[in-house]
């Protein structure tokens, strides 16, 4: 496997986990699990000639889709 096609669902897994993240109720769920996408995008950058630069792509990927969730998901407050 090339690693542009490598890099591709490596980083669509790791948004998509952020995603996920982004809904949870609390937030220390929240900051608990985005931490957790957070090493994992450290771990993943490892594969790459340069992780470091590898690293902010990813995190930078993560936290945009994880703000966009935040500030598009509605929540039902009890009456």
């Amino acid at each position: 496997m090339s690693l542009m096609k490598r890099y591709a669902e490596e980083s669509g897994e790791l948004v998509y986990r952020a995603m996920t993240a982004a809904w949870l109720e609390t937030p220390k769920l929240r900051m608990d699990a985005l931490r957790a996408v957070f090493e994992d995008c450290g771990t993943t950058a490892q594969a790459y000639a340069d992780p470091a630069v590898v690293t902010r792509f990813l995190v930078k990927a993560v936290t945009k889709e994880f703000l966009y969730q935040r500030r598009t998901t509605t929540y039902r407050e009890a009456v």
